[in-house]
């Protein structure tokens, strides 16, 4: 007889649900018990799935029809005649429930502090995964809460050189500079009675130390490393890297590379001793990112000889939960690289369901700040879009998906798997889901409605058709943005009798040039005026303008029209500066011509004049504006003299953020 190959004996019933007893938060030995009722004519062998030896990247990590991994979820007791209310343990992993008990599911011991569960999680993730066990516990107390996207900081204005080569670094991209576990400010739009508080991003921090190599076993400088890394991104990406320009750095020497576009970049820096940092935010986009960039770093480090320090995280028993001195790399021994750090853990155990830990813990939390701030008149809330930019919006908060309204947040909090809809990669596999979610990411926060008037618009907008081209017969069943597929077709101009076709299948007869009064509202918040948030100051513009932000300014626009904000703190004598003050610093040269502004707020000088410099004569509003301790200067270029009042209203509308 030939030996079977390994497995274990599954259970294959259908699990009985039992009321839980009433809603205390101590379970007694009066509750009731569950019995074990396993029948042996009912087991089954399942063949075991191969132990993950780390974390794999989409595709590595199959299953077979009828196989399954080998971390069934059965624990608590076995025998099944203990107390018997299903609960989640205060400061413990979630187990999956709500008021029912499922048999074989972990229960809560005698006398243990318990919390009600959440409901089950997703159905819809990886072909060997399921989401482990609905809503998290709320986070621990020393690490606050939560995730809304807030305003940006202020800095001085300084005339530091760009280096050669950096791109110029856009508005909605804009990385962390902050050490990943440093609280972030949260906020709504000013004005809307919400306290901010403070929230723990979840950013892997991947720190290696590159070993002696070639002839003459030498460490490798920043510039060599860099350089590898470089050499290996477009390949090692699967496809994911787009817009890298090889040898591009930033100011300061580091790459930026993004693999989303909800994401914000991915930040790789190198030191000459051989040391190499990683910074990746991944909460915007969802736990397949985080395991996709997790894959990425595992296999950056053992193709480029980079071994990663170990994580700075709480033992197993606690995934998800790093304390504020474990996470600033505190841990580590004097003279040795500060360690990793993943808050979830997935990055150093390659466990998937640490990373879905991790990211409904953070969108609970998350959520449920946006529901108290709805219950006191909040508007304008951003979850986790990109920083640097606030959109017009219908509904209580906006994500990277579109905007949800307050009976979506009332069910997104009793269940996760509708929470999770604002990820656009959940799952690990790189299927037609992965592709629809680049494509509404795209749609809902980078075009512009209106035909591409640069490369880089052209680029974005064929990018975007070629993608929902490749997708749909991957799975036609979806819900495809026919009406926006075929808006930007139509924009593009392309002779595509084929595609064509397809979207007027999809799509159905266009009313009044393409909108459905009774229907959802078409995607894409650059429809409708953007607030820009930049060094302090907040100025609304048209959707339609371009954006383009570096150190010192924002510049943005479209034909005929282009705005340079820049902006800064004052302080003269150690002593935030007047408005007054400031404006006499910078706006003397206007003359007596100038405009004044005063509207209680804000004051403000500006002067409207011609400029022929470039060959083209064109109208220029020249203004200042200024509020206690800070100060700000805009150049706004009209092509149509007809333009003036736009322009004048536009640098008036100047406000703090």
């Amino acid at each position: 007889m030939r030996p079977r190959q390994g497995c274990e004996l599954g259970i294959r019933i259908q699990p009985t649900a039992v009321l839980a007893v009433g809603r205390r938060l101590v379970v007694e030995d009066r509750d009731r018990p569950i019995g074990g009722l396993d029948d042996g004519s009912q087991l089954a062998s399942i063949p075991l799935a191969p132990e993950r030896a780390r974390m794999r990247g989409a595709g590595e990590d199959r299953v077979a029809p009828g196989e399954q991994v080998a971390n069934l979820l059965v624990g608590g007791d076995p025998r099944r005649d203990h107390v018997g209310v299903l609960q989640d343990v205060m400061g413990e992993r979630p187990v999956a429930g709500g008021a029912v008990v499922l048999e074989r599911d972990p229960l809560a011991a005698k006398r243990q502090i318990v919390e009600r569960a959440g409901l089950p999680g997703l159905a819809d993730l990886a072909i060997d995964q399921g989401l482990a066990g609905g809503w998290l516990p709320r986070v621990a107390p020393t690490q606050r809460v939560v995730g809304i996207a807030g305003m940006a900081h202020g800095r001085s204005i300084s005339n530091r050189p760009h280096a050669k080569n950096a791109p110029p670094e856009q508005d909605d991209r804009r990385p962390p500079v902050t050490s990943p576990d440093h609280p972030k400010r949260v906020s709504s739009d000013p004005g809307t009675g919400v306290s901010g508080g403070h929230a723990l991003s979840i950013t892997i921090r991947a720190v290696g130390q590159a070993g002696r190599r070639g002839a003459t076993r030498r460490i490798p400088n920043a510039a060599t490393l860099l350089g590898l890394i470089d050499e290996w991104l477009p390949d090692g990406a699967s496809g994911a890297l787009h817009g890298h320009v090889p040898g591009a750095r930033t100011s300061d020497g580091a790459i930026e590379v993004v693999l989303h576009p909800a994401a914000r970049p991915i930040r790789i820096e190198a030191t000459d001793d051989g040391q190499v940092a990683v910074t990746a935010m991944t909460v915007p986009v969802g736990p397949g990112y985080h395991t996709f960039v997790a894959s990425l770093l595992d296999r950056m480090g053992d193709e480029l000889g980079v071994p990663w320090a170990k994580l700075a995280t709480p033992p197993p028993g606690a995934p998800g939960r790093v304390s504020a001195s474990t996470a600033s790399g505190a841990a580590a021994e004097p003279g040795e690289p500060p360690a990793s750090i993943d808050p979830t853990g997935a990055f150093g155990s390659g466990d998937r369901h640490d990373a879905e830990r991790g990211h409904l813990g953070w969108l609970r939390s998350a959520l449920i700040a946006v529901r108290d701030g709805r219950r006191q008149g909040a508007t304008g809330l951003h979850l986790a879009t990109p920083p640097g930019v606030r959109y017009t919006f219908d509904g209580a908060v906006a994500t990277v998906l579109g905007p949800r309204d307050d009976a979506w947040l009332e069910r997104a909090l009793a269940d996760p798997r509708v929470a999770a809809d604002v990820w656009p990669w959940v799952a690990d596999a790189m299927d037609a889901r992965y592709l629809l979610g680049r494509v509404l990411s795209h749609l809902w926060l980078d075009v512009r409605w209106r035909p591409p008037i640069d490369s880089v618009e052209s680029q974005l907008v064929d990018e975007i058709l070629a993608t929902l081209r490749r997708a749909y017969p991957l799975e036609p069943g979806l819900a495809w943005p026919w009406r926006e597929w075929r808006e930007l077709f139509e924009l593009r101009g392309q002779a595509d009798p084929a595609t064509r076709a397809l979207l007027d299948r999809g799509a159905g007869a266009v009313v009044d040039g393409g909108s459905d009064p009774d229907g959802p509202a078409p995607i894409g918040y650059h429809r409708r005026p953007v607030t820009i948030v930049h060094e302090g100051w907040a100025l609304e513009v048209p959707g339609s303008f371009t954006g383009r932000r570096t150190s010192e300014e924002w510049t943005g626009g479209e034909a005929g029209r282009n705005i340079t904000l820049a902006g800064t703190e004052t302080a003269e004598n150690g002593h935030p500066m007047t408005a007054d003050r400031f404006l006499q610093q910078v706006a003397a040269h206007l003359g007596r011509d100038a405009i004044e502004h005063d509207d209680g707020v804000v004051r403000g000088r500006a002067r409207l004049a011609s400029d022929p410099s470039s060959g083209v004569e064109v109208a220029t509003v020249e203004g200042f504006s200024a509020v206690h301790g800070r100060g700000a200067a805009i150049r706004i270029e009209i092509d149509d003299p007809q333009d003036w009042k736009w322009a004048l209203d536009t640098w008036r509308a100047l406000r703090p953020a």
